[in-house]
């Protein structure tokens, strides 16, 4: 079962601050239990702020040790706080002893199979819950944390960092006095409102009552506000009445990491809402330069918005996803994955994730995403788009419907480009075409096409399989494995709707291994050519297969290729995994290699169409003769045998294989071995 995020309930705090922060040098003896690597931690933090001995209850937060070093007075308070709370009764929200900081926010995952506490989060920084420590005399409770707590700041001054004005008061601000005093406050740069209005200005402008009822409100929030930016770029000029309610959540803290994937919020009316009419102004939607906006969605009894987070597989960078249910439509459900621009800024009322993108909104097509990407991982991918023909995007972005898969690893990417794959322009078109199919795949069409896919890149037709397995690392998960010319890569992330179709990121170039043909056997995680390679060591046949100034084809026996002949042959399949029989053993291999050039499984079987007989390939000292037809599977004959290939068109930078379920071995090849293991056992 996925587990589930304890609700934060709003609560108001009947809790007073004790006072100053007053540090305590705890004796050594009291914390020997801790790691090493925690008790230094906790004494250069206690010893950068200590100012006398207190006997007064505490909670301190420890980072790790080597970030205690950017941890400055400041943040330092946000750690702490003067009461001791153990780890199993620490309360939905904290106050911390910072002044008019913000609460610190507890989230406790419990595992549904056991119902016992499986982790716990203060804001987006995870708990060690191991290392954790209480002190009974004096009263201290020691927390170590993954991270460091970043609180909110304001910029510009000495000593604005200590303290925060609003309104020449000391308060905590809440999500409206971020949004109205933006530029005051530590945001990494990004607008929450049209640069150069006043703070006047903006707080009587009508047009965004709703929004901006909703960032005062109190109580316990989760608050995802576009910046200025990302409204620009969404081609929306101000906040809807509609539009703020898929933008705030009410009676739930959500921050990454701390929130499972499954979790999600859905956007309902509140009891003030229901007696609210539409303004006018919402039904113009028009941009403050006047131009007409793209209309959102509008939240009614047909279009409901359920809201969460979203997780790469490799990085965990985390996203945000908002899924638009639509009663009636031909796509029932479709999804919108926004990035953070700032998230994890705790308020007085919640907590406020900064976000690039306008939820439940789509008004990009697929080609523009490739292009322009709103995602940053995907902006690589959109470089090597960048050098391709325009007129080819053109044609696809008249396509009503199309499925892109976007590799977000810029390692391999240049790699790629790099490789004599990536050196003309018509291997980059068709690599590029690998990862454009005609039509809509969303995750659940693949599962239900039974993981095949297949697309069209140049004159050919690639499948793209699917595997769906368990993740080895998140229990109850599943890892979604794309398979493209014999190379496997993680899809990292499903189902990113489009207007004309859907977006996947996947973490490498599909079809595309920069290594040699022995680097793919070698590194294959199952081990399925341990056999090959094993007998090939003996000779040197392997260093054949690792130059890459040759261009290779090469029929490859599978593992159980080998079991085969050990149950029909004994006597060959050990005599030819003897170093004495290297001589035989490369022969044989030998006749397995063809080369100049590559072929796919399809090239092969119009060949053979075309001369209708056997065709005749070049081997290292001689000639390789088969005949290769497909009728369900691809099938040659060599001599008497025939061979199936169980897996067909492995690409690599010197060459292709083919995986087989039989060597090219005969009785013939047999008694050779067999009179000469006699010679041997008889000198």
């Amino acid at each position: 079962m996925c587990p589930r995020i304890d609700s934060m309930v709003s609560l108001t705090p009947t809790l007073v601050l004790l006072g100053s922060m007053l540090w305590v040098k705890e004796s050594r003896a009291g914390i020997l239990t801790m790691l090493d690597d925690e008790v230094a931690a906790l004494f250069k933090l206690m010893k950068a702020y200590s100012t006398s001995e207190s006997k007064l209850p505490s909670t301190i937060f420890v980072p790790p040790e080597e970030e205690v070093a950017i941890v400055d007075k400041f943040a330092h308070y946000y750690h702490t706080t003067n009461f001791d709370y153990r780890l199993f009764n620490l309360p939905p929200q904290i106050i911390s002893v910072r002044k008019a900081g913000p609460f610190l926010y507890i989230t406790k995952v419990m595992d549904d199979d056991e119902d016992v506490l499986r982790k716990v989060f203060i804001n987006q920084a995870e708990i060690k819950m191991s290392l954790s420590k209480y002190i009974r005399d004096p009263k201290k409770a020691y927390h170590f944390i993954k991270r460091v707590l970043e609180p909110l700041r304001i910029g510009g001054g000495a000593g604005g960092n200590d303290t925060i004005f609003v309104k020449e008061k000391k308060r905590k601000p809440n999500a409206y006095d971020l949004v109205l005093y933006d530029t005051e406050f530590v945001l990494d740069n990004h607008r929450l409102r049209l640069p150069n209005e006043s703070y006047t200005t903006y707080a009587r402008n009508p047009k965004e009552t709703h929004w901006k009822a909703k960032l005062k409100k109190r109580g316990i929030f989760t608050f995802f506000i576009p910046t200025f930016a990302a409204m620009q770029t969404a081609g929306i000029g101000y906040m809807t009445d509609n539009m703020a309610r898929m933008h705030v959540f009410e009676k739930s803290i959500l921050f990454p990491q701390a929130t499972d994937e499954l979790y999600e919020l859905e956007c309902r009316r509140s009891r003030e809402d229901e007696e609210e009419h539409e303004t006018p102004d919402e039904e113009e939607g028009t941009t403050e330069g006047g131009e007409t906006a793209a209309k959102p969605f509008r939240y009614d009894e047909e279009i409901k918005c359920l809201v969460g987070l979203a997780y790469e597989k490799q990085s965990k960078q985390a996203y945000v996803r908002s899924v638009i249910l639509e009663r009636g439509s031909q796509y029932a459900e479709r999804s919108v994955i926004v990035e953070f621009a700032k998230p994890n800024i705790p308020v007085k009322n919640g907590v406020v994730h900064l976000i690039k993108n306008v939820l439940c909104h789509i008004n990009e097509k697929v080609v523009s995403a490739i292009r322009n990407p709103r995602i940053t991982n995907a902006k690589h991918f959109s470089s090597f788009v960048a050098g391709l023909h325009s007129k080819l995007l053109e044609n696809l972005d008249r396509e009503t419907l199309l499925t892109a898969f976007i590799p977000i690893n810029h390692t391999n990417l240049n790699e790629f480009l790099s490789s004599r794959e990536g050196n003309t322009m018509e291997m980059k078109r068709d690599t590029f075409l690998r990862h454009i199919v005609k039509g809509r795949y969303s995750s659940e069409d693949i599962k239900e096409k039974g993981g095949e896919v297949l697309i069209t890149a140049g004159m050919r037709e690639i499948p793209l399989k699917f595997y769906f397995v368990p993740d080895p690392h998140e229990k109850g998960k599943e890892l979604a494995i794309v398979e493209c010319r014999g190379h496997n890569t993680t899809v990292e992330l499903f189902d990113m709707d489009k207007e004309n179709g859907i977006v996947h990121l996947v973490y490498n170039v599909l079809g595309f291994f920069g290594g040699t043909i022995y680097d793919r056997l070698a590194s294959d995680e199952f081990q399925s050519y341990r056999d090959t390679l094993r007998i090939a060591e003996f000779s040197g046949f392997n260093e054949e297969i690792k130059k890459t100034n040759q261009k290779y084809t090469y029929f490859v026996p599978s593992r159980e290729a080998w079991k085969l002949i050990a149950d029909k042959y004994p006597p060959a399949k050990k005599h030819l995994f003897m170093p004495e029989f290297k001589f035989q053993s490369r022969y044989l291999l030998e006749r397995h290699l063809v080369i100049n050039d590559e072929y796919t499984a399809e090239d092969l079987a119009t060949m053979t169409r075309t001369v209708a007989r056997a065709i005749v390939l070049p081997l290292l000292r001689d000639f390789l003769r088969i005949k290769v037809s497909r009728m369900r599977d691809y099938l040659i004959r060599y001599n008497s045998l025939e061979i199936k290939i169980v897996h067909r068109d492995i690409y690599c930078s010197n060459g292709i294989f083919h995986v087989i379920d039989s060597p090219f071995l005969e009785k013939d090849d047999l008694t050779i071995i067999r009179e000469v293991s006699s010679i041997n056992s008889n000198p």
